[in-house]
């Protein structure tokens, strides 16, 4: 399935660990990357966020933050 990326849209998607169950950590293109699109690099960063909460690596993700306003 594709999740439609809609303008401003981003500050609704979950990040890996934002569905409030004790040790369920989510990913896919679709959660809050820094990237409002569903790609194969938002898919990538996802993985490496889920990553980075369960083991603490990567410490620092290339373009995590690149899109975000202020």
């Amino acid at each position: 399935r594709y999740v439609l990326s809609v303008v401003d849209s981003s500050k609704y998607r979950l990040a890996t660990d934002g569905s409030q169950f004790v040790n369920l950590r989510i990913t896919g293109d679709w959660i809050k990357t820094g990237v409002n699109a569903g790609c194969v690099e938002a898919a990538v960063m996802a993985g490496m966020q889920t990553a980075r909460a369960i083991c603490g690596w990567p410490s620092e993700i290339s373009g995590e933050h690149a899109f975000e306003k202020g």
